[in-house]
């Protein structure tokens, strides 16, 4: 017993000492962010801070990012990594728990539009837990979850760093599926119970259901300010008519000298062309690969590339180019010249660069292509493909904006909600008179609603002298019968019955009631005692 009770006290003497004091923890983490803060300061004076666009660990969160697209609003990624506490880093297990989320957010064979995506999602939800761990005590439990007005406090804070409604819901969107990530699959050094993690996963989906109206009406404005700058038809024709004339010069000039800067502006201009005729996305041109180039599939004089991989082709299938022989002579002659560019020997897609993956600044080039045209603005690939979509709705037919919106993989609903929020002056005029033709001429007193058809009548008793009904005095034999007069129905009867002439009214007839003698149940029993009794009554 001795000797148990000496190796218990052992082993808690050694369980102390194995214990890091929360001094020691913060000593160590002060030194830890002291030295990176030097580090940063020096990398500042020295070097000037790469964009959001060219860091690979850290992405743009803004919610264009998502979709592949560059974004055309000012984003702000800078004001929330300065404004915004650091990530943990010191915490293996928050380290180790969110490379499990990203890793299980990008599946077994992610794509590089896919791993864009979980990083966007990856950054708001740091940024979200280094808001919340700010002077929390054991960061390896989470117990720094548990505060649902710090939470509330995220939301005021990411709107003083005047971040747009979307992306505080982008924000909203990516901590919600990462806390049912964490409650279905808690780490082991989490201490917070289901009751708790239910209330934390219900407080942010309030929150987003706050944030509905806020980013409609965002919503709303964006699409009524696209719709004052709508790019025009004879925009969008000049666009394509200088681009026709321009790429093939410059096809020569790249045959000559190979140069990057060259290549580059080809691409806006290709993109630029192709963008003006189908309003397609630039995950479009991104993703297009030199095996859909080559695997066209060729009728006549019309060559059709089938680009799989783009935002909607789960809904609507491969985005498809239709090309004429001239316009497929344009990437025949580029590609026939791309082992000797740089990037090219190795190069998956159309529009390649130095390393293997899609380019992500074509919109840049295509904004280049149309300020060298001389062309007004400086729209992107968006603005195109609004502008197109509107011409469509506006000028063509049900069938025709049908069949365009179907070719460049586009709602038509979504669109819908909000060009019927946001009428121009013709058509909110056109509606105003609607209101006054309506409104024009004298009252109409209001009809009265006819009924459908007629209730049948409740029929009515027949006032005869006839006996009380008993059980006793009137049998079924003795009671009067009454007879239907022939040729009426019973239930034409029943309706005239009101009607009729009280000597036409024959007595109804009596009901009765006769109860049999009632049945008594013995027990076994009493039934052999009562059977005997009956044979043999002299023992009675």
């Amino acid at each position: 017993m001795s000797t148990l009770k000496e190796l218990s006290r052992r082993f808690r003497i050694l369980q102390r000492r194995s214990r890091r004091r929360p001094s020691d923890l913060r000593r160590q983490a002060k030194n830890l962010l002291s030295s990176l803060v030097v580090e940063e300061d020096v990398a500042e004076e020295d070097v000037v801070p790469p964009s959001p666009r060219q860091q690979t660990s850290d992405p743009d969160p803004s919610p264009e990012h998502s979709s592949s697209q560059p974004s055309c609003s000012k984003s702000p990624a800078k004001s929330v990594e300065q404004s915004l506490p650091q990530f943990p880093d010191h915490v293996a297990v928050l380290n180790t728990l969110m490379e499990q989320y990203r890793a299980h957010q990008e599946g077994p064979d992610p794509t590089p539009k896919l791993r864009d995506n979980v990083a966007s999602k990856v950054f708001r939800i740091r940024k979200f837990i280094a808001y919340m761990a700010q002077g929390g005590g054991k960061l390896q439990t989470l117990d720094f979850l548990d505060d649902t007005e710090r939470m509330r406090r995220w939301v005021k804070t990411l709107r003083a760093m005047v971040i747009r409604e979307t992306t505080i819901n982008h924000y909203l969107k990516n901590i919600a599926q990462f806390l049912d990530y964490v409650a279905a699959t808690p780490p082991p050094t989490c201490r917070l119970s289901k009751r708790v993690l239910f209330a934390i996963r219900r407080e942010v989906r309030m929150m987003l259901r706050c944030m509905k109206r806020p980013v409609t009406l965002h919503q709303m404005t964006v699409k009524r300010a696209k719709d004052g700058q709508l790019i025009s038809k004879a925009l969008l024709e000049k666009c394509r008519d200088e681009a026709r004339k321009r790429i093939p010069k410059i096809l020569d000039e790249l045959e000559k000298d190979k140069a990057q800067k060259t290549q580059f502006r080809l691409y806006g201009y290709v993109t630029a062309f192709l963008a003006s005729i189908y309003g397609h996305r630039c995950g479009v041109f991104q993703n297009m690969t030199i095996d859909e180039v080559r695997n066209a599939t060729k009728t006549a004089s019309t060559y059709l590339i089938n680009v799989s991989m783009h935002k909607t082709n789960q809904a609507f299938g491969p985005a498809q180019i239709a090309l004429s022989a001239q316009e497929y002579d344009w990437f025949e002659r580029f590609l026939g010249m791309k082992e000797e560019l740089v990037g090219g020997a190795a190069a998956k897609y159309v529009f390649f660069t130095s390393t293997l993956n899609p380019c992500k600044n074509l919109n840049n080039y295509f904004q280049a292509a149309w300020a060298e045209m001389g062309l007004p603005k400086s729209p992107t690939f968006t603005d195109l493909r609004s502008a197109i979509a509107t011409h469509a709705r506006n000028n063509g037919t049900v069938e025709d904006r049908s069949k365009m919106s179907r070719f460049m993989c586009h709602d038509t609903r979504t669109a819908d909600k909000f060009y019927a929020c946001n009428l121009n002056t013709k058509e909110a005029w056109e509606h105003r008179q609607l209101f006054e033709k309506v409104l024009e001429g004298s009252d109409v007193p209001d009809q009265p609603v006819r009924k459908v058809g007629k209730r049948p009548c409740k029929r009515k008793r027949c006032d005869v002298d006839a006996s009380p009904l008993t059980s006793q005095s009137t049998s079924e034999d003795e009671a009067e019968p009454v007879y239907q007069e022939s040729g009426v129905s019973s239930v034409e009867s029943d309706e005239n019955s009101s009607e009729a002439e009280p000597s036409m009214i024959q007595p109804m007839r009596q009901a009765t009631i006769i109860l049999t003698p009632l049945k008594m149940r013995w027990s076994p029993a009493k039934s052999m005692v009562l059977k005997s009794l009956k044979e043999y009554p002299s023992r009675a």
